[in-house]
């Protein structure tokens, strides 16, 4: 039958009195595992190795797990108890940031853990995968902060000894902290003593290294440390090659890496807060996980009036941040921002161009589609200030009026372009929006024979082939003659058609019913405007404060897209 629940727990009877306390604040642990019961080939299942021992690669029971196996194989009752506590700690972790322990073998000579497998870890991956985006690596970073979190508020277990080679990433690239080793229960008071220092010293908090007494924020010291070093992808204090010379460039001169330049405030603010050498002036991981989300936000969002909406509305009511969002519940945010009513607006069809401009398919969550942050992020450099209550209302109109021209055919990637065009006689044109800058260079002209022109933004207008226009219309008409003769057929663009049909159980794509000027007529019959229109197609451009390119030239491009 079953092991008694002393075994299950991986205690001893001597050590039951003293333990009885801290196992109260724990569940039951793993079932004991035999050493028969684990394989692997200690020649070539090596994953990694370190001071503490090794892991590899095995099979327990049919599975493909993780095995640790520690250097030291015969225990001092102490040190016995201490690997013990490690195996306690980690049994009780049910949150998918934290890895799954599966069992052990507590055999003296033959102690090994088993957890779940990983692909790989922090260390190797943020060195190895440098395509990473900093959005990416900040996601990473959150998903251990969220496993930190909660070792901290439920479990009551401070982790000692985070680093990037702790924190494994899964199948599915999620982080998982790993190695309890150092880890301990927080007694009631919060703060600890240690007699000697333990841990990696890099990432290691000035209290620990001084046997001061500690609490928590030791973690947090670290993970500012492990946030520098995903950011800059460099090996934080290189330039420190002695014990000594870290010891008093960092604990006593209190000495940091530097922070870049070019990161956001939000992630530069952060970093330097959780390692700030007073423990009271560190962040807990709950106000980290928010702060992290407000970087991820600035992050993938340049403006900060377009990042301020987004944390408003997808971040702060929920303290949680939404990377996609489906587009009834964007529209409801838009309509409270703009002050206007949502039926009054569907009625109109008001918003029907915005829509097929916002949406884009999200192959994770089955294809639907959705408002991302990505995609909020171009349309708002596109367009300006849309979501603005004092300019909202006339960018909307004028994005309105200008899908309605022949000649403009939306965000049409640069094959369909070519596509459209290749039978096309000369004199044939066609406008589009384009990807690639669309900042400060929002549009771009196609012609046939692959033949396209980037038109940027500059001061007073919009540039074409060193030519300064007023707007996109001027620039029509200017070439009216000679190159933008007759404007390309237009189609519908798929995510335009999707897009519809979502909002028209028909299948049929609706005709716009705005007035003359694609405004928002509100139910009185009166149009709405917010005042002049916010410079969507005429320079200066302004979108959250930014004033557009510097560059007064217009680059022609030929067999380029933009």
């Amino acid at each position: 039958m079953g092991e008694p629940p002393s075994k299950k727990r991986g205690l001893s009877n001597h050590n039951m009195d003293e333990q009885k306390t801290e196992l109260d604040r724990t569940a039951l642990g793993p079932p004991e595992i035999q050493p028969e019961d684990i394989q692997y080939d200690p020649q070539t299942d090596v994953i990694g190795a370190g001071s503490y021992g090794t892991v590899y690669r095995g099979r327990c029971r049919g599975q493909e797990v993780a095995v640790k196996v520690p250097k030291k194989q015969t225990l001092s009752p102490q040190e016995m108890q201490t690997f013990q506590n490690e195996i306690v700690l980690m049994s009780n972790n049910s949150h998918p940031n934290i890895i799954i322990l599966m069992g052990a073998c507590m055999q003296q000579d033959k102690l090994q853990i088993v957890t779940e497998m990983c692909k790989t870890d922090l260390e190797r991956l943020i060195y190895e995968r440098r395509e990473l985006s900093l959005f990416a690596r900040m996601k990473l970073c959150l998903d251990a902060a969220a496993g930190v979190n909660w070792l901290h508020e439920i479990i009551q277990v401070v982790h000692r000894d985070l680093k990037p080679a702790n924190l494994l990433i899964d199948f599915r690239g999620q982080v998982k902290v790993s190695d309890f080793g150092l880890s301990q229960l927080k007694p009631q008071e919060g703060i600890m003593q240690t007699d000697s220092p333990k841990g990696s010293l890099v990432w290691m908090a000035p209290e620990v290294v001084f046997r001061r007494p500690y609490s928590d924020k030791v973690d947090v010291y670290s993970f500012g440390i492990i946030l520098w070093e995903v950011t800059t992808r460099e090996r934080p204090f290189q330039h420190l090659h002695t014990h000594r010379e870290f010891i008093e460039a960092v604990l006593c001169a209190h000495q940091r890496p530097p922070i870049p330049a070019d990161i956001p405030e939000s992630l530069k603010n952060l970093m330097s807060s959780c390692w700030d050498y007073d423990p009271n002036k560190r962040p807990s991981f709950r106000e980290i996980l928010l702060k992290l989300s407000e970087v991820m936000v600035d992050c993938l969002i340049e403006f900060p009036a377009a990042g301020a909406f987004w944390k408003k509305h997808f971040l702060y009511p929920l303290k949680k941040l939404v990377e996609n969002v489906e587009w009834q519940d964007f529209k409801v945010c838009l309509c409270s921002e703009l002050n206007i009513d949502e039926a009054a607006a569907d009625s109109q069809k008001f918003f029907d161009h915005l829509q097929s401009l916002l949406l884009t398919n999200v192959e994770d969550l089955g294809q639907k589609m959705y408002v991302t942050m990505q995609r909020f992020d171009i349309v708002s450099k596109w367009f300006g200030r849309f979501y603005d209550p004092t300019v909202g209302l006339s960018i909307i109109s004028e994005i309105n009026k200008l899908m309605g021209q022949d000649w403009f055919h939306g965000d049409l990637p640069y094959e369909a372009a070519n596509s459209r065009l290749g039978r096309q006689p000369d004199g044939t044109f066609l406008i589009r929006l384009s990807s690639r800058d669309p900042k400060n260079a929002p549009f771009s002209l196609s012609l046939p024979k692959d033949y396209h022109y980037r038109i940027e933004r500059v001061e007073g207008g919009l540039a074409l082939l060193e030519h300064t226009f007023r707007d996109i219309y001027e620039l029509r008409e200017a070439y009216r003659s000679t190159y933008m003769i007759t404007p390309c057929p237009k189609l519908y663009s798929q995510a335009y058609v999707q897009a519809q049909r979502s909002a028209d159980s028909s299948g049929r794509i609706r005709n716009s019913n705005y007035d003359s000027n694609g405004s928002f007529t509100s139910t009185e019959g009166t149009p709405r405007s917010a005042g002049g229109f916010a410079q969507a197609y005429i320079g200066p451009h302004d979108v959250g404060g930014s004033t557009g390119s510097e560059n007064n030239s217009s680059s022609a491009e030929s067999n380029t897209m933009s």
